[in-house]
């Protein structure tokens, strides 16, 4: 390919250098996890082809860089876990251009890169010199080469195409259905709703030895303590490397530009903002681009000690197989500090440690055979290189040692269930006494109750405080859209007991705002329509060429 773009754009290719980065790259292993893990190499299968590791790193490449497009920062460990199905489907979809023998030209591709400069680009600079300092200043120090941001580029073309003719068929929406949608959505509720809450009948609960004791026996599964993992770790702080970062940035002639660039990519004026909620010019705003720019060096310079550590502690496990205490002994040696997890399982609020979500899933992929991780869990917070010191089997705990915590559960259980019950006898009472022309307010009043007098509201509406998290909103919307003006609904029972819904009135949308609006919102729906057909061939596409993932170990029962 890069042969060919060379032949019709010179000055692309007068800054297409491949560059060798070294191994400390962020690369996903062979169980799909972006920390560490075992040296098998695991990918899973495609029409019963294994995924090469060649494939795997082109596709986790390309989502990297469509995510640092999409929200102007690149991704961390703590991303990765959902970044995974999107990593698949890159190279679904690149298996699916080679089967359908759809060639990429070398001039679409030189145009898809040209138009996303210009797109977001600095005025003044030409689309080349952006170019360059995206990959000096945004691709290398994140280990993705220029080669790779090509090859990229290549694919979302490729991508782009596929949507096109997939999704064509969810885009044909006609006009008229687009109006009914809108009205439908932005025509205004008015509505009340009654709350039946667990924490007001917890007083009515009686709880004895005998109650808790029977709920025990019935629920001991949820008292079991799970398998716990205890592990030691060193990590490698981002701001123990600024001297690195700060020389490697004093070295760097074309800085100004880096930054300007990320200003007004980022919005300029409207998103730079001093703590008054003034407006930063760019002079103003590089220093704090800067600084931003400083503390991903450092972490990049981070992650390369730590992958030089790991060396380090493999070279010393394979000269002292039976060892168990590789990572703390080189450590020592290296004067790193050592710390230690408390047991932790998969519930555990790692955040609480100041540890980040990837350290758990690499955690739990150590044992016997794998005792320390193989490549580096990088985050904001730091990076890390773990070990195992400790696994805890599961256990189901004493009736005495929980009682406290049954008691709470039982307690909450009983209330919910009389919550419930008192919600669906006032639905009752309330149909009846609307259907006997009685006013809503008289009813509540013979019924001891109270209601929440809502807002105005329609399907469209995205936020209601004044649910306070009592019922979902896309729920009561619902409920409330079927009901016609002094209706109730029936009892919506929620995780902490219930509710009712009482609509007062609805207003039809107004035509002038109708008329203004209906355009964009019919363009809104049928992209909507085109991405909803293209997922669901991207499903199908998936069950088609028999993509198989690598299949995680069962942990071991204690």
């Amino acid at each position: 390919m890069f042969g060919t773009v060379r032949k019709h754009q010179t000055w692309l290719w007068a800054i297409i250098i491949v560059v060798i980065i070294v191994a400390f790259v962020f690369m996903p292993n062979a169980n799909m996890d972006m920390g560490g893990g075992g040296p098998a190499e695991n990918f899973g299968t495609i029409q019963g082809k294994p995924i090469s590791r060649d494939e795997m790193r082109e596709a986790y490449n390309d989502v990297r860089i469509l995510y640092r497009l999409r929200f102007q920062q690149w991704p961390v460990s703590d991303d990765f876990v959902r970044l995974e199905p999107e990593i698949y489907n890159r190279m679904l979809l690149s298996r699916k251009l080679e089967q359908m023998s759809i060639h990429v030209s070398p001039e679409a591709t030189v145009a898809w890169i040209k138009n996303l400069f210009q797109r977001g680009g600095i005025q003044g600079a030409s689309v080349a010199d952006q170019y360059q300092q995206f990959v000096k200043t945004q691709l290398e120090p994140n280990g993705i080469t220029a080669a790779d941001f090509e090859r990229f580029a290549q694919s979302q073309v490729g991508e782009e195409h596929l949507r096109s003719v997939f999704g064509i068929s969810g885009g044909l929406v006609p006009s008229s259905e687009a109006e009914t949608l809108y009205k439908r959505e932005n025509e205004t509720m008015q509505a009340d709703v009654v709350f039946f809450s667990a924490s007001n009948y917890l007083d009515k609960v009686t709880v004895d030895d005998e109650a808790l004791t029977r709920y025990f026996n019935l629920n001991k599964p949820n008292y079991r303590i799970p398998n716990r993992i205890q592990v030691d770790y060193v990590r490698f702080d981002p701001t123990n490397f600024m001297s690195a970062a700060e020389q490697q940035f004093a070295g760097d002639t074309n800085l100004n530009l880096m930054l300007e660039r990320t200003y007004f990519e980022r919005g300029g004026t409207n998103y730079f903002q001093d703590p008054e909620g003034n407006p930063l010019t760019v002079e103003q705003a590089k220093p704090q681009l800067k600084e931003e720019y400083l503390k991903r060096l450092a972490l990049v310079e981070a992650h390369k000690h730590a992958a030089e550590f790991i060396n380090a502690v493999d070279e010393y496990q394979q000269q002292n197989p039976d060892a168990k205490d590789a990572l703390s002994k080189v450590a020592a040696a290296q004067n790193l500090q050592l710390q230690e997890t408390p047991p932790i399982d998969q519930g555990t609020d790692l955040s609480k440690l100041n540890l980040p979500f990837a350290f758990r899933s690499a955690a739990f992929r150590l044992d016997e055979k794998t005792r320390f991780t193989t490549s580096p869990i990088r985050s904001e917070e730091g990076v890390f290189v773990l070990g195992l010191k400790k696994m805890i089997p599961g256990e189901i705990p004493e009736f005495t040692a929980v009682k406290d915590q049954i008691a709470k559960d039982y307690r909450q259980v009983e209330a919910i269930k009389l919550a419930r019950n008192a919600g669906e006898e006032f639905e009752k009472a309330l149909a009846s006494g609307l259907a006997e022309n009685r006013s809503f307010e008289s009813i509540l009043i013979g019924q001891k109750a109270k209601s929440v007098t809502l807002p105005p509201f329609s399907l469209g509406t995205q936020s209601m405080p004044e649910l306070a998290g009592r019922i979902n909103l896309d729920r009561l919307q619902e409920a409330a859209s079927r009901l016609s003006p002094g209706k109730s609904s029936d009892f919506l029972a929620t995780d902490n007991g219930g509710a009712v819904v009482y609509l007062r009135d609805r207003k039809e949308v107004d035509a002038q705002k109708l008329s203004a609006e209906i355009s964009d919102y019919t363009k809104r729906v049928r992209e909507q329509r085109e991405y909803m057909a293209y997922m669901d061939w991207l499903q199908q596409l998936a069950v088609e060429m028999d993509l198989r993932r690598p299949v995680q170990e069962a942990p071991a029962k204690s």
